[in-house]
């Protein structure tokens, strides 16, 4: 379960900025809040969503572009050729934050453990890598790792918790690599659950069309129809053919709207995959009709089935940009209550999300504390908030407010006569 997200000089965030997903004392809507430790009074209480909203270039996106590149840093660093740059942007509207790294940090529970991770990061190396732990409920050092950029050296300090190969592992890392994902490799006995966590736990669909190019898994065919029966999209079910792999611009696996779906069968063969959609007739019938010729919320609705039913099934942190993207805000209320309704989430999965619908800002759906800002200063920097900082009464129509602009996080649109030929020259 996440806890906080903090990051800093990355893309447009240049200060630090923090995510967190800790409910305040706040009680209603309890379905949505994860009780830690209810045995405990001082409890960890943990939300089950975050939704994010804010105008056109405010950083929404940025700030899941933040995680997922943060998380497949961990899962993938170690792997990665010596010398590969590491694809990071930071501030760039600023002289000083330009040729600083770019810091993510990240505290999150595992198998009963608090773990507090972070790293700074430039295009070509790590500056700094950290790993706290609270196994007995204190948090303890495992090992902390720092550059001395004058001299090019770097330092690790090991806690006497964290047992296992730590020298020789630290004398392998290379500098753009992450220590937590060369442990891994090495099967360190101790870090491999906080690694595990970013592999197997942390989960991002990325771009609002992603779910029109992505992925599905027939093991989750009965719940993935199910679900498409429960969109009210007039499909029943759904059935997969596999065909042997044909170039692209003759593949019968291609579809006309771009998309091909493909894999390797269990020979190892590439093959194509041809989605077909049943509909029932009103004289029983059972009609096939091809994927690419449904429509877009259809579409989106199949792909995002898998990540957010093995979220749900794994009890994963997902992260999903644009989730209402060509889905009804029924459609999309429906599966965010999906999170909220503890006989379904019984895995206590997260989901955070932005979006623009405000049909959602509406308290018998989210409590106050879950819901986030982004919106960009003068300086072209974007800040994060939460809906707490204004205090709205429980009463209080929080779309109407929103749009009104009393929470901020909204666009200030420029006079539309200026559209006109004569003063467009």
């Amino acid at each position: 379960m996440l806890v906080e997200f903090r990051l800093k000089n990355y893309r447009c965030f240049r200060d630090e900025q923090t995510l967190s997903l800790v409910a305040s004392s706040d009680n209603s809507l309890p379905d949505n809040v994860i009780e830690t430790d209810p045995a405990k009074p001082k409890r960890l209480r943990l939300l089950r969503s975050v939704v994010v909203y804010g105008p056109n270039a405010s950083g929404k996106t940025k700030l899941l572009d933040a995680m997922h590149f943060a998380g497949m840093l961990v899962v993938s660093s170690a792997s990665e050729k010596p010398g590969k740059d590491l694809n990071i942007q930071p501030f760039w509207l600023d002289n000083i934050t330009r040729g600083q790294p770019s810091e993510f940090e990240f505290t999150f529970i595992y198998e009963g453990v608090r773990y507090q991770y972070g790293f700074a990061v430039d295009q070509k190396r790590v500056h700094r890598e950290y790993l706290y732990a609270s196994p007995h409920g204190v948090s303890v050092l495992y090992f902390d790792r720092s550059l001395d950029v004058v001299s090019a050296t770097e330092t690790y300090k090991f806690g006497p918790s964290l047992k296992g190969q730590n020298k020789q592992i630290s004398e392998v890392t290379r500098s753009n690599a992450l220590f937590l994902s060369a442990a891994a490799t090495f099967k360190h006995p101790m870090l491999i659950a906080p690694y595990t966590w970013f592999e197997d736990k942390l989960e991002g669909t990325q771009g609002h069309l992603a779910f029109l190019g992505g992925g599905f898994d027939e093991d989750f065919h009965a719940q993935i129809s199910a679900l498409l029966r429960m969109g009210d999209v007039g499909i029943s079910d759904y059935v997969i053919t596999e065909i042997p792999a044909t170039p692209l611009d003759v593949s019968e696996g291609q579809t006309r709207r771009g998309r091909r779906l493909t894999k390797k069968n269990a020979e190892g063969n590439k093959v194509d995959i041809i989605v077909e959609m049943l509909h029932s007739t009103p004289g029983g019938e059972s009609v096939g009709l091809r994927l690419d010729d449904e429509s877009y919320g259809t579409i989106g609705l199949f792909f995002s089935a898998t990540p957010l039913l093995r979220a749900l099934n794994q009890g994963q942190v997902l992260f999903v940009d644009e989730l209402d993207a060509s889905k009804h805000p029924l459609l999309v209320r429906a599966l965010v209550e999906l999170f909220h309704n503890p006989e379904i989430n019984k895995k206590n999965a997260q989901l955070i999300f932005n979006t623009h619908d405000t049909s959602l800002l509406d308290q018998t759906l989210f409590r106050r504390d879950q819901i986030w800002f982004t919106e960009k200063d003068i300086a072209g920097a974007s800040h994060m908030y939460s809906l707490l900082e204004y205090s709205p009464r429980k009463s209080e129509s929080l779309a109407k407010g929103y749009l009104q602009g009393r929470y901020g996080a909204i666009p200030f649109l420029g006079d539309p006569s200026l559209l006109n030929e004569e003063k467009c020259v």
